[in-house]
C-alpha cells in the first residue's frame, strides 16, 4: 500500500485482511485488527480468544505514541508457588484478546467493527491450508493435553456449537470441538491440509455483531469457568467479565538519529532502550567485526537484564523501573563490560 505495510505471521492474512482494509481507506489499527483476527483462525497456536496483546499505536497528527495493554491477567486465586507445571488449568490466565481489539477499535478505529471481520469469518467458514508452523504445533502437544479416544469424533448435531445459540454449554462440547477440528479421528492436522473452523466462526460472528460482550455474558461465562475449574484454573466470572483495558504512554530514545517508541514496564521496553543506548556508546558500525558485535550486544543485554531484577523489587512499580533503565547509560559503559568480560574468557 502507497500509505502502510502490514507483516503477519501469514502472507494471506497480511493482504487479504491488513492491506484489505488499509484499501478500504480503514486505520493502521483497522488493519492491525484484522489482520490478528485473521491470523487467530489460521494460526491459533500463537495467538486468539484466549489470549491476549499489546498495541503501539502512533497518532503522527497529534504526534502522540500509546500503548495498549491487553495481556492476560493473573487469576486473583492464582498461586504461582503452588504449580507444579507449566501444563494444567492452573496456567491459564483470564483473556483480554477480544476486549483489547474493541478498545483499540472504539479508539482510534474507522471502518465499521463487523467489517474487520470479514476476511477472518471467510476463512474460517470456507478453509484455509494448514501451514508448517501450525502443524509443528500441534505435533508438540502434550500428550496430557490430547482429549481421550472418546472425545476424538465429530460432535453430534443436537451438541453442535454450531447449532448453539451460545456456542455451546459443557466442557464435552468444547473438548470436542478441538478434537474435530485439529485432531480429526485422532491424527494431527499435517501442513498443506485444508481445515475448516466453522465453531469458531460462529463465535466470531457473535462479536462482529455484538462485541466482545456477546462472548462473556453469564450463562456462557458460567459453563466457561465450570470447565476451567475442572482442569484447575482459579478464574472466575467476574473475572471473565470485568477484565479491563489499559491505555498509557510509551516510553522512547533517541538511537542513531532515530526515535524509538515502545512500552514501559513489565512489557520490557525499558531494557530494550537501555540497551540499544548501550550500544551506542560502542561505536559499532557497518565495518565492526560480527563476532566482535554479537558479544556487545549479549554484553548489553547480560548489563540490562542484571539491572532489571536488581530493581525489580522496588515498590514503584512502571515509572521507576523504566526510568532507572533508561537512566543506565549513566551507571554503565558497555565498552569496560566487554572489555572485562573479555579477560575472563
Amino acid at each position: 500500500s502507497p500509505q502502510g505495510a502490514v507483516a503477519t505471521d501469514d502472507g494471506e492474512c497480511s493482504i487479504d485482511a491488513g492491506l484489505a482494509m488499509l484499501r478500504l481507506k480503514g486505520s493502521a489499527v483497522d488493519a492491525a485488527i484484522a489482520a490478528a483476527l485473521c491470523c487467530s483462525v489460521t494460526h491459533p497456536h500463537l495467538l486468539g480468544v484466549g489470549g491476549g496483546g499489546v498495541m503501539l499505536v502512533h497518532d503522527h497528527l497529534q504526534m502522540k505514541t500509546s500503548i495498549i495493554d491487553f495481556l492476560p491477567d493473573i487469576p486473583a486465586a492464582s498461586d504461582p508457588l503452588r504449580r507444579t507445571s507449566q501444563i494444567g488449568g492452573d496456567n491459564i490466565a483470564v483473556p483480554g484478546f477480544l476486549q483489547g481489539l474493541y478498545y483499540a477499535h472504539s479508539r482510534y478505529g474507522k471502518l465499521p467493527w463487523a467489517q474487520l471481520f470479514q476476511p477472518a469469518l471467510h476463512k474460517a467458514r470456507n478453509g484455509f491450508i494448514v501451514s508448517a508452523s501450525l502443524e509443528i504445533a500441534l505435533g508438540n502437544l502434550n500428550a496430557a493435553l490430547i482429549p481421550s479416544p472418546s472425545s476424538l469424533y465429530p460432535t453430534p448435531a443436537s451438541e453442535d456449537p454450531r447449532h448453539s445459540s451460545r456456542g455451546g454449554s459443557s466442557g464435552h462440547i468444547f473438548t470436542n470441538t478441538f478434537s474435530a477440528t485439529f485432531l480429526p479421528f485422532g491424527a494431527k492436522l499435517k501442513r498443506g491440509t485444508k481445515l475448516t473452523r466453522r465453531p469458531y466462526a460462529d463465535l466470531l460472528q457473535k462479536v462482529a455483531d455484538f462485541g466482545p460482550e456477546a462472548v462473556f455474558e453469564l450463562d456462557y461465562s458460567v459453563e466457561v469457568v465450570k470447565l476451567l475449574k475442572e482442569s484447575g484454573s482459579a478464574i472466575t466470572v467476574a473475572e471473565l467479565q470485568d477484565y479491563k483495558v489499559e491505555e498509557y504512554e510509551a516510553i522512547h530514545s533517541s538511537y542513531r538519529n532515530h526515535t524509538v517508541y515502545t512500552a514501559p514496564h513489565p512489557l520490557g521496553g525499558a531494557q530494550l532502550l537501555s540497551t540499544l543506548q548501550l550500544l551506542d556508546n560502542t561505536g559499532i558500525d557497518d565495518t565492526t567485526p560480527h563476532t566482535q558485535l554479537y558479544r556487545y550486544i549479549v554484553q548489553a543485554l547480560g548489563a540490562t537484564d542484571h539491572a532489571y531484577y536488581r530493581m525489580a523489587s522496588e515498590p514503584n512499580l512502571r515509572a521507576y523501573l523504566s526510568a532507572e533503565l533508561m537512566n543506565l547509560t549513566s551507571e554503565l559503559n558497555l565498552r569496560d563490560i566487554y572489555e572485562d568480560v573479555g579477560q575472563k574468557t
